[in-house]
């Protein structure tokens, strides 16, 4: 599969982030090929992405989204649990080898692997002496494409020895590196130079390395991508233009209950006016939008009668309005004592008048049957 089809492919729902898209492209194309070259006994290309984005920008979507598209295994570490090899942790490189493995079995060779909150490699790897270079020296051997040997678990539980050869496999790091920036902040200032936030430029591999992450670990990486903090308009497409968005799997779902769902252009803008002042990010935008749905989820359950909710926003304030389908006429012989005394007594249903005569008759012939009038009401014209 060549990179402009991974592309075209990946911006089907992927909103915005080209940069980003584009090396992911280029990622999944080589990927392809390394597996090709692997199996023809040869060297395969360094494939590993540095990503530095804020949360909540596309980041993993995007990245599970390549691994779907190339039917390849996914495997994402969370970095912010990683801790020194040999202390007492959650994780450690040993442990994200065993459980990829475990998890993976033979497909981790040809896996990709997201190395989430990467950033956090340096705050959590601190040594004895306070530099963030501890957990940092053994990732090298990870990203690597070589064999790789350690222990199940760090050696903790078992001492036998495994093997993986990571040459086949695509990892991709991602982080916001807050404190790279907070880093040339305090410099800058010192140096008397203005550090407004709107005058932020992309980071560097250099810029990295200059806060404190070993040149040997950042040179794994072949490219560096940086990514920019969604827009009014990005949320807003993502709401309504993208493949598979919240509004189209929400209209899926009203839809197996026969029910039509509408919203008005207006709550859309509402909803990307709270993700930009809450910060809530893309993955925020399902639980805003369901937030509004709660009612309407409960009151189609409760109601059948419900076929088109219609959601609209005014004054600030957002509306949801209710579309109801006449009740099914029931077939003859088949109505309830309970359906027919409704009908009849005043304050029931708004019954048209066929309706009510009908019901009338059939109450007649359920009276006959019991050789008597029913009980609780009668049957003169004043009823009806």
């Amino acid at each position: 599969m060549n990179a402009d089809k991974i592309y075209r492919q990946l911006k089907e729902k992927v909103v915005g982030q080209d940069a980003y898209v584009k090396q992911l492209s280029i990622l999944g194309f080589k990927h392809e090929l390394n597996q090709k070259l692997i199996a023809d006994y040869k060297t395969p290309v360094n494939n590993n992405l540095l990503v530095v984005g804020p949360t909540g920008c596309g980041k993993t979507f995007a990245a599970k989204e390549l691994s779907r598209i190339l039917d390849v295994p996914f495997y994402e570490v969370d970095c912010s649990n990683i801790v020194q090899t040999g202390y007492k942790g959650m994780t450690s490189v040993e442990h994200i080898l065993t459980d990829a493995v475990s998890r993976l079995k033979s497909g981790v060779r040809h896996a990709i692997i997201y190395l989430d909150e990467f950033d956090k490699v340096y705050d959590q790897g601190l040594d004895v002496r306070g530099e963030g270079t501890a957990q940092q020296q053994n990732f090298l051997k990870m990203l690597e494409p070589n064999e790789v040997i350690f222990k199940r678990n760090g050696g903790r539980y078992d001492d036998s020895a495994c093997y993986l050869d990571t040459a086949g496999i695509s990892f991709i790091a991602t982080g916001s590196f807050d404190f790279v920036r907070r880093k040339q902040a305090r410099r800058s200032s010192r140096m008397g130079f203005d550090t407004r936030p709107e005058e932020k430029r992309p980071l560097t591999k250099d810029d990295i390395i200059a806060a404190g992450f070993i040149p040997e670990l950042i040179g794994r990486f072949g490219t560096i991508v940086n990514l920019n903090e969604l827009t009014k308009d990005d949320y807003y497409r993502i709401l309504v233009g993208s493949k598979d968005s919240a509004y189209t799997q929400y209209q899926d779902f009203f839809s197996a209950a026969n029910v039509r769902l509408s919203i008005d252009d207006s709550v859309f803008r509402k909803i990307a006016d709270e993700a930009i002042e809450k910060k809530i990010g893309a993955r925020g935008l399902n639980d805003v939008l369901g937030n509004y749905l709660v009612d309407a989820v409960y009151d189609v359950s409760c109601d059948e009668t419900i076929s088109r909710i219609s959601i609209s926003s005014a004054d600030g304030q957002v509306a949801v309005r209710y579309g109801h389908r006449k009740p099914a006429k029931k077939a003859r012989g088949d109505d309830s004592c309970a359906d027919i005394e409704m009908a009849l007594i005043d304050g029931g249903p708004d019954y048209d008048e066929p309706e009510r005569r009908r019901l009338k008759n059939a109450a007649g012939k359920q009276s006959r049957r019991a050789e008597g009038d029913l009980p609780g009401f009668s049957f003169d014209d004043e009823a009806l």
